[in-house]
């Protein structure tokens, strides 16, 4: 939740007001450091306009609302602080038990598909070394070899992906 509105001097405190024209130089040496020509060409007086502005707007970013308006929303909705925090709290315990389903189910199907590569690269090995076994040298050979380089490809492909994967997530 993102939000910027004019200040309200109802909740302002009055040392965070503007204390005249000391804090208003401040604030335009600030700007001019970073923009050294924005306020080139504009009058003293609208120059002090937008600077009066600028401190005192207010913003507020997170999940709920900051708690001035959490106050103001309780005194306008019986009860309203304590409903957005319910619901808050409860779109939290929502988004951890998705979480943990998820990360079951991918741990789950990845140890599935392990075990059916398992099953899948054995009984290739096995019918390949069966066939040299019989006198089919040619056939068997081909069949273990490329079961063989299939299996270890697959073991360093998984590793690359997993590697990177866990690049990903400390980033």
């Amino acid at each position: 939740m993102s939000s910027s509105k004019p200040h309200n001097p109802k909740t302002q405190k009055t040392e965070e007001e503007p204390n005249g024209n000391g804090e208003l130089m401040n604030i335009e040496r600030e700007i001019e450091k970073v923009k050294p020509n924005i306020f080139k060409g504009i009058p003293q007086t609208q120059k002090r306009q937008i600077l009066s502005l600028i401190v005192q707007s207010k913003s507020h970013r997170g999940p709920i609302p900051s708690p001035e308006d959490m106050e103001e929303y309780g005194r306008v909705i019986p009860d309203g602080a304590n409903r957005i925090m319910a619901m808050a709290e409860k779109q939290q315990e929502h988004r951890i038990e998705l979480e943990k389903f998820a990360v079951k189910e991918e741990l789950s199907q990845s140890s599935r598909g392990q075990i059916f590569a398992l099953i899948m690269g054995l009984s290739c090995l096995l019918v390949g070394g069966f066939l040299v076994y019989t006198q089919h040298d040619t056939a068997g050979s081909i069949l273990f070899g490329t079961s063989l380089t299939t299996l270890v490809i697959a073991f360093i492909v998984g590793k690359v992906r997993q590697r990177n994967d866990l690049k990903d997530k400390q980033q």
